[in-house]
């Protein structure tokens, strides 16, 4: 059951991560609003990411 947990938990931390990361590089390159920054705009993405992280290795450590 704890593998499952793990798994999930890994899962769900490296889906957030990429969706953090995909959106930071789509707003960078592709849409280039001068009204952006990244204080209000980025910093979400950035914790988002960090949230993921955070997923993974608690899903990691459940396994060691």
């Amino acid at each position: 059951m704890i593998g499952i947990i793990s798994y999930a938990l890994g899962l769900a931390g490296m889906w957030l991560f990429c969706d953090g990361y995909i959106s930071i590089v789509i707003c960078i390159r592709w849409i280039k609003h001068k009204d952006w920054t990244w204080r209000y705009d980025h910093s979400i993405r950035l914790i988002r990411m960090a949230i993921g992280i955070g997923l993974m290795v608690v899903g990691w450590l459940l396994l060691v």
